[in-house]
């Protein structure tokens, strides 16, 4: 994951005390956090989103830099994510915390197969959370990813078994 925003965008929360960010805790799950909780840290990320998205930093690069404080909690809102998941991208913090809750009901109606992916991913030494996963497998899935253009080479590999 790089960032392709200019460093000037980044001046206004760089080397700053961030209160908002803290109030995001660490130990929220977007795939573990039941209703009660989920309203907690949806109001903690509408704040977080609010200070971040401005000029230069719009929600998928400020969705990018949550998940990179917090994996567990915030999802790569990324245009190729965000059209996976038959939406458009949010024009607000508080849309974009509804796109997240949505994330969170994916991952729920979907946590048995992303559980066993996560079990091979661990087999292998990779840790990653639930968010990520389905993150990555939204991204990946998406025809203009740099993934795409793979799945024939895999099919003619699986096929040559």
């Amino acid at each position: 994951m790089r960032a392709r925003s200019p460093q000037k965008a980044w001046a206004s929360v760089r080397d700053k005390d961030l209160p908002w960010l803290a109030a995001v805790s660490r130990d929220w799950d977007l795939a573990e956090l039941q209703d009660p909780a989920w309203q907690q840290a949806a109001a903690a990320l509408e704040t977080a989103l609010a200070a971040l998205i401005e000029k230069g930093r719009g929600v998928s690069v400020s969705t990018k830099m949550l998940h990179l404080k917090r994996p567990r909690l915030v999802p790569v809102l990324d245009s190729l994510v965000v059209e996976q998941l038959g939406a458009r991208m949010p024009s607000t913090p508080a849309k974009a915390v509804v796109l997240i809750g949505h994330v969170r009901q994916v991952a729920h109606h979907n946590r048995e197969a992303l559980d066993r992916i996560i079990d091979h991913l661990a087999a292998q030494g990779v840790d990653r959370s639930v968010v990520r996963v389905l993150d990555a497998l939204l991204w990946g899935s998406h025809k203009a990813s740099w993934i795409a253009p793979l799945a024939p080479v895999i099919a003619r590999w699986r096929a040559a078994k």
